[in-house]
């Protein structure tokens, strides 16, 4: 099937090795008979998600750096 989509035989055999390895390196650790237990605490976070036009950039990041400037705030940046 990933023929059919473009894919060339060179990275066929690529992605089969790096599978392999990966298989491989999981054994390995799995033989392990030690378990370890972590508890894990979800984030107090909320996240938001703006989409604005790209002409209003220059509006929207001063908000976005003033809004960044506050204690325990994350921004992420991205485009498409």
């Amino acid at each position: 099937m990933l023929r059919e989509l473009g894919f060339d035989d060179e990275y066929m055999s690529e992605l089969q090795e790096g599978l392999e390895r990966m298989s491989l390196s999981e054994g390995a650790s799995n033989d392990s008979s030690e378990e370890t237990q972590q508890e894990l605490k979800p984030l107090k976070m909320v996240r938001v998600l703006l989409s604005f036009p790209l002409d209003t950039a220059m509006q929207v990041s001063s908000l976005i750096e003033q809004i960044q400037q506050m204690e325990g705030v994350e921004v992420d940046y991205g485009a498409n």
